[in-house]
């Protein structure tokens, strides 16, 4: 990229912070260690938004070090996973989701666009109610992994104590994805 172009594609440091309190990073000093060398992610002085090339190898990195035993697409649903429960000990986190706690799952799906919204300088991203109970989230010019998505919306219907939600994400073109929630 020319010095001075504008980055497309950053997401604010709060999504990486998440994901580090998920996986309790803040307390193990090898994967901060492993985080600076592999990234450039320095969380004793974290810039305020990264380009997504680092968010790549920062996501790399913290999947290999805490799910190596997981295949690629396993690792990117534990590393959304492990975000979705970590987002709540954020500043962002606990103002997105402290009144997803007390609204029915059709509205907590809504909230979800938001939530999604949060923090990234990209992409659009739109819920299509295909019945009762049956949702598909698009996500369109956005260049993440739609596993990871998947396993945020999972552990987030987890943690709301729902039983027989259904997560599925899916390709549908460049930096394109859906996921279908139903329940």
């Amino acid at each position: 990229m020319a010095e001075g172009a504008e980055e497309k594609y950053l997401y604010d440091f709060a999504s990486l912070e998440a994901l580090l309190k998920g996986v309790n990073g803040y307390d193990d000093a090898a994967l901060l260690a492993l985080v600076k060398a592999g990234s450039g992610v320095d969380l004793a002085h974290p810039k305020k938004q990264y380009p997504l090339e680092v968010v790549d190898k920062f996501l790399q990195v913290v999947g290999e070090a805490r799910f190596p035993e997981l295949n690629a697409r396993e690792r990117m649903v534990a590393l959304g996973r492990a975000t979705s429960r970590g987002y709540p000990q954020t500043l962002v986190g606990r103002v997105m989701v402290a009144p997803l706690k007390v609204i029915s799952p059709a509205r907590a799906v809504q909230q979800m666009v938001k939530m999604f919204s949060t923090g990234i300088s990209f992409g659009q991203r739109n819920l299509v109610k295909l019945a009762e109970n049956d949702y598909v989230l698009q996500f369109r010019d956005d260049p993440g992994d739609p596993a990871f998505s998947e396993g945020v919306i999972q552990q987030f219907f987890e943690d709301m104590k729902l039983s027989d939600v259904r997560v599925i994400s899916q390709a549908v073109g460049p930096k394109a994805f859906d996921v279908k929630i139903s329940w």
